[in-house]
């Protein structure tokens, strides 16, 4: 992967073939919003990649927390460099296309920011048993 001078790479997931989920895309000043996986196109080797969310420019420090694989029925715990952490699904966040800028997934603080999203795992049958 061809980087700008600049940039860096965030976080990366592996996506299944298969997999018509969606990526939940979350920046370290709160803003997030799932995009559908079609939108993102097979890159070549060699390829820079394709933008995944734009940020406020009012925010010139904005940067991407973490990029996740999620279907509409999971839930996340959404978790900050202080240690608050909110559990949310994730229908409850709207999905939009790669050049939009997200809607805010958690308030934070001036001084805090989004550390990590994590998928709350779902409880197999053996485990009810």
């Amino acid at each position: 992967m061809k980087l700008n001078e600049g940039d860096s790479v965030a976080d990366m997931n592996v996506l299944p073939l298969e997999s018509a989920g969606y990526v939940l895309a979350v920046t370290s000043s709160g803003y997030g919003k799932r995009v559908e996986t079609n939108e993102f196109r097979t890159q070549a080797r060699g390829g820079k990649g394709v933008i995944a969310i734009k940020f406020k420019k009012t925010n010139s420090d904005d940067e991407v927390s973490c990029l996740r694989i999620v279907d509409e029925d999971d839930e996340v715990l959404v978790i900050t460099a202080k240690g608050i952490m909110v559990r949310q699904q994730v229908k409850d966040i709207p999905s939009q296309g790669r050049a939009a800028t997200g809607v805010r997934v958690q308030k934070i603080d001036d001084a805090d920011a989004i550390a990590s999203v994590s998928l709350v795992p779902v409880p197999s049958l053996e485990d009810k048993e």
